[in-house]
């Protein structure tokens, strides 16, 4: 009876937060399904579907090191999480989307925190910050980004000899024009960025000088990477003529990019791996 007991109190800590997400998921449905969908159509919000069970996942893994512990429901994060779930259904009343998403990520987020706030206040609140980056909260970004694309691609379009004009957001060549619309900000490839160097850097380093310069590094490099993914395109427009497809589609042309600076990234954090913090030596 007693290693029945201590089995369930191993598996406590995963049941049940997958517990009240599935009840949520099933209660809210009308409000999760489509924000999954518009996750899984949106290239601008896609990143969600990766952010949100990597969010779960760190939090139940944190949650196995209390496995022998009961229950320690947080009233405060209760009193969040309630509230939360009221806001979302006065924002679905209001036909307020982006709030009812809102509202909705911050409910799946703190599920943790709800059933083992005690405890969770003395550990790591990284899985739960880290889910708050699913927030629907980029989009006023995208015109800051979109015109430090555009100032960036005209100054490098100014070292060049390739003849154009410069009206608006627009870049008229001899053969086309091309428009530095929002869809051009480069904001994907930065909220790649946020997310991966923050995962990274939450698995791998433990002092922040190490952590600062590898975050910094990648945003740079997907910033540079749209600079230079814009760049390539007109060139390519310029000399193909505006016949190829590239230029007419250039989705995967810029993730290409972004993974070849990812991977130049990742080389470089050999060096910040040097002057990390080193780990303790457990073996003493």
């Amino acid at each position: 009876m007693k290693g029945t007991e201590l089995g369930f109190a191993k598996i406590l800590p995963f049941v049940v937060p997958l517990a009240l997400y599935a009840a949520l998921l099933l209660l809210r449905s009308e409000t999760y399904v489509p924000l999954l969908s518009s996750w899984w159509s949106s290239h601008e919000l896609s990143q969600g579907l990766i952010i949100l069970p990597i969010s779960m996942i760190l939090a139940i893994t944190q949650l196995g090191g209390w496995a022998i512990r009961p229950l320690a429901p947080s009233y405060l994060w209760l009193s969040v999480f309630v509230v939360a779930n009221f806001l979302l259904v006065i924002a679905r009343l209001s036909n307020i989307q982006v709030a009812e998403y809102f509202f909705a990520v911050i409910a799946v987020v703190i599920v943790p925190l709800v059933l083992f706030g005690r405890i969770a206040s003395k550990e790591s609140l990284f899985p739960y910050l880290f889910g708050a980056l699913a927030l629907p909260v980029w989009d006023p970004l995208n015109p800051v980004f979109q015109h430090i694309s555009f100032i960036a691609t005209r100054v490098i379009m100014g070292l060049t000899t390739i003849p154009h004009y410069v009206e608006g957001y627009s870049i008229e060549l001899i053969d086309g024009t091309f428009v530095i619309d929002t869809g051009c900000s480069g904001l994907r490839y930065m909220i790649s960025a946020i997310v991966i160097s923050l995962l990274y850097c939450h698995l791998y380093f433990r002092g922040w000088k190490a952590k600062v310069l590898s975050i910094v590094s990648l945003i740079a490099f997907a910033l540079i990477g749209n600079w230079l993914r814009i760049f390539f395109i007109i060139l390519i427009g310029h000399f193909t003529r505006m016949t190829s497809s590239i230029v007419h589609d250039h989705a995967t042309f810029g993730w290409v990019i972004f993974a070849c600076l990812l991977v130049c990234w990742f080389y470089m954090n050999r060096w910040f791996h040097s002057i990390d913090i080193p780990a303790p030596d457990v073996s003493k």
